[in-house]
């Protein structure tokens, strides 16, 4: 279990603005190696930002910030989910003494 900070962008080719929202502290749960763990993180996280710029250029998905991180959330906890069902992804607080990670987005 990790508790992650997080900034999800995410852009608007209809407005040419790029959306960016703060999802907070996640708490992220994936039974696995650590490096395993790591990599299907990452993986959901990608899946689930390509997702969203997808369903924004489509106009499948409104271009508010609350339908982007709720869509968001969605994804990542779906993406997780297959890579193995016990995995949990929340916004919520993470219970017990858990190591707080800062995402690097190197951007």
């Amino acid at each position: 279990m990790r508790k992650i900070i997080q900034i999800v962008k995410a852009w608007d080719r209809a407005t040419g603005k790029t959306l960016t929202f703060l999802l907070g502290r996640s708490c992220v749960t994936i039974p696995a190696e650590q490096l395993q763990a790591s990599d299907a993180f990452a993986d959901a996280v990608n899946k689930s930002i390509d997702v969203v710029n997808y369903e924004l250029d489509s106009g499948e998905l409104a271009p508010s910030i609350y339908a982007i991180r709720s869509r968001y959330i969605q994804l990542v906890k779906t993406y997780l989910q297959t890579y193995n069902p016990l995995s949990a992804f929340s916004t919520a607080q993470c219970q017990g003494t858990v190591t707080v990670n800062s995402a690097n987005y190197n951007c």
